[in-house]
């Protein structure tokens, strides 16, 4: 009923339940499981929900509920500081327990007797609470495991917002540390489901908000063969809203790939081969232009890098029916600040598809500043070229014919174009065992919502038994 994906905002990204920052600074946004989570200070900071949408928390109507959270201790600077919480007494909440270096859980029948166990080490770690009044009981995970469970719950209600990093029926509370991904159902989750979010670690987004995308990070044997410029698999790096885990590293002046994947981790079809002058990077090898943090400063560390009067291309091939509209994202960052070059994109016949942008890296950037491309006056660390349709591509930087010296390119992220009318895809329950799945455009099965998907080649509606194994379902254009 509720999901904050942290993701550079406070929006509930399947209802209306957005939230609001709370305390003296700004609210600082840093690398998490997914994306991006909310790194609160301890002192006054926390994500309140809206007062009309309290009750919905409240969960009187005795279908139980689950709160699903991936977090980071900080700092247990104070007791029972709250992770998450509606209230006190049998009112539900995730905190610490006392002044003990652990946490625990009340779902509507005191706080649970066991808990997390020392989670104050730096780690990012996992949580589920489930209170199920028809099973009778209130069942506490961490990191994927059972740990603990109590009584039949019987849930109280107040009139308080829910709270994220705070408990609304006392003061002092507040969370240091990392929040992410935090999801609420209005039913008891299954073990099996726990089991899933926590995917052994990695983790499973409770619902995939991103567009469809692939990012190729360039330069990752920089700076000087050391590997500093390679992405890990679930690291996340890109602009806000369409930030992605899963980047190609791509090492060399020169070389293909026919192993490319996308943000969900399936495979793109995509081909890319790129040629350069060398590779070099904005930190580490005797230049030093990167302010980035986390997964960005590593994309934006190594890059193809053009000499004087030299092109880099970037060739991309079978880009799937995903990307059949789809917009470029040139990340260009140098060494040194306000050297640039000539960007555009052409078909594989060698026409020119878009506009040439004079790209000029900016000065020791710590955030993405998209940069005009109009003359070399401007700079920034990325470019933008929309509205491409072309399963065959090159990406060129070129200081030939350029009053420019450097063309760097240190990823490219081909995203899904937003707009559009999208396949819609209902799901019934029957009452006798069975769910109808009504769609338009073609159904795809996923055991997982990151994929890999599999076209389940049925005609819309399709009937199918409920007792079958679980399954991500979604529609897609054809």
């Amino acid at each position: 009923i509720a999901y904050w994906p942290f993701d550079g905002d406070l929006n509930d990204a399947v209802g209306d339940s957005h939230g609001e920052a709370m305390g003296t600074d700004a609210i600082v946004y840093a690398p998490g499981v997914f994306g991006q989570g909310i790194d609160l200070d301890g002192i006054d900071q926390y994500v309140q929900t809206p007062e009309a949408n309290e009750e919905m928390f409240d969960f009187q109507d005795g279908t139980g509920f689950s709160v699903s959270a991936w977090y980071r201790v900080d700092g247990f600077t104070k007791g029972w500081q709250a992770l998450i919480a509606k209230g006190e007494g049998n009112r539900w909440r995730v905190h610490r327990r006392s002044g003990e270096p652990q946490l625990t859980g009340n779902g509507g029948s005191g706080d649970v007797a066991g808990a997390t166990g020392d989670v104050n080490d730096g780690e990012i770690h996992h949580l589920v609470l489930v209170s199920d009044p028809a099973g009778g009981e209130v069942r506490f995970y961490s990191d994927g495991e059972l740990v603990s469970s109590g009584g039949a719950p019987a849930i109280q209600s107040n009139d308080n917002p829910m709270m994220i990093g705070q408990n609304p029926d006392t003061g002092n509370r507040t969370w240091d540390g990392l929040i992410d991904d935090v999801g609420v159902w209005n039913r008891p989750i299954s073990g099996e489901e726990v089991a899933l979010i926590y995917n052994d670690g990695a983790g499973t987004a409770l619902v995939s908000s991103a567009p469809y995308s692939v990012g190729l990070n360039f330069g990752a044997d920089a700076p000087d063969g050391s590997g500093a410029g390679a992405m890990e698999a679930g690291a996340s790096a890109g602009l806000a809203g369409i930030a992605q885990s899963n980047w190609n590293s791509l090492a060399d002046a020169a070389g293909s790939s026919d192993a490319v994947v996308a943000n969900d981790g399936s495979s793109s079809g995509i081909t890319v081969e790129w040629a350069s002058n060398n590779t070099w990077s904005s930190t580490g090898w005797g230049e030093e232009n990167n302010g980035f943090e986390g997964g960005d400063r590593t994309m934006m560390t190594g890059y193809l890098d053009t000499g004087n009067a030299t092109t880099s291309t970037v060739a991309i091939s079978d880009i799937p029916d995903e990307l059949s509209s789809y917009d470029v994202i040139v990340y260009a960052l140098g060494g040194v600040a306000f050297r640039g070059g000539l960007y555009w994109v052409e078909d594989s016949e060698g026409n020119v598809l878009t506009a040439r942008k004079a790209g000029d890296s900016d000065q020791n950037p710590t955030g993405y500043v998209e940069d005009p491309g109009v003359d070399h006056s401007d700079s920034g660390n990325y470019l933008v070229f929309s509205g491409l349709s072309a399963a065959n591509i090159v990406v060129v930087g070129s200081t030939v014919d350029d009053p420019g010296i450097r063309a760097p390119i240190n990823g490219v992220q081909l995203v899904a174009a937003a707009g559009g009318d999208a396949p819609a895809l209902s799901i019934a329950n029957n009452g006798d065992g069975t769910v109808t799945v009504t769609f338009e455009g073609k159904l795809q099965a996923a055991a997982s919502v990151n994929g890999p998907w599999a076209d389940v080649n049925e005609s819309s509606p399709l009937t199918i038994e409920a007792s079958e194994a679980m399954q991500y379902a979604r529609a897609v254009n054809e």
